[in-house]
């Protein structure tokens, strides 16, 4: 089993999961809290996981806890929700691996679980605290992109880790 986060902002993340899911021999399934999406004939998708949405009702403090997350708003029942949602599915599936798109908090909670991680790469400058702690932590990074357009402001442990694919597989 492997498991796939897909933010849910806009419908990008889940198209790309359902993607990737019709060309995988190992059954997925999708964590969101985006809806899901009509059924395609090509399948791969074992279940979908409503997650909790982090993003509604006040925010109070600092959600990047100084620069070192990108949003984990304190005292947010929702995102608290979302965690506990993320990790009990990780403890009774027990996934092979965990493919993030995109959030370095969820990569690190599935890290910190002992899963593998793969992290779904963004082009341009990701050296802040936050994409630094998420492409560190990775097993592996996948870039949806041909690897002759990679930053060459990468660090190479980054770059050594990295799958790249053409825009055109997905």
């Amino acid at each position: 089993m492997i498991g796939y986060y897909a933010h849910h902002h806009g419908r990008g993340h889940v198209q790309r999961a359902e993607c990737i899911a019709a060309r995988l021999s190992a059954p997925m399934t999708i964590l969101t809290s985006a809806a899901p999406g009509a059924p395609r004939a090509d399948g791969g998708i074992a279940d979908w996981v409503a997650l909790a949405r982090d993003d509604n009702g006040p925010v109070r403090g600092d959600p990047s806890a100084g620069g070192v997350l990108h949003w984990a708003p304190p005292g947010h029942a929702g995102l608290r929700r979302r965690m506990a949602t993320l990790a009990a599915w990780i403890d009774r599936a027990q996934p092979a691996a965990m493919v993030v798109d995109v959030s370095v908090e969820v990569a690190a909670l599935c890290r910190a679980m002992g899963v593998p991680v793969v992290v779904v790469a963004m082009q341009g400058d990701r050296t802040d605290r936050a994409h630094r702690l998420g492409y560190d932590l990775a097993d592996a990074l996948l870039a949806c992109w041909p690897g002759a357009l990679a930053d060459p402001g990468w660090p190479r442990n980054w770059t050594e880790k990295t799958c790249f694919t053409s825009a055109s597989a997905f």
